[in-house]
């Protein structure tokens, strides 16, 4: 989780292992892409780096029963470049290295 604080008010912001490890020093500017997720129980707000990242999450939530904390996980181990390989080649194995 990010706690991205504009103008005083502060949003938590889920974001990938690999997302975490790009931002800039605290302080420094940030740009994400955002997704928001509405629940009946919960607003909750999704940061990646890229359109590509995103749109790859976006499709990633279509999948029956793949939640937004899974599709984080999956962008986690592999960049929306490497995951369209891998279902283009039906590497299901590959696929089920994530938790």
């Amino acid at each position: 989780m990010l706690l991205v604080t504009p103008g005083g008010v502060g949003y938590e912001v889920a974001l990938t292992t690999r997302g975490r490890a790009g931002l800039p020093a605290k302080g420094q500017p940030l740009s994400l892409v955002v997704r928001t997720i509405v629940r009946e129980d919960a607003i909750e707000l999704f940061g990646f780096s890229s359109l590509e990242e995103r749109a790859a999450f976006d499709t990633l939530l279509t999948i029956s029963k793949l939640g937004p904390k899974t599709g984080l996980a999956i962008l986690s181990i592999f960049s929306p470049e490497e995951l369209r390989t891998l279902v283009l080649r039906e590497d299901v194995e590959a696929l089920t290295m994530v938790p």
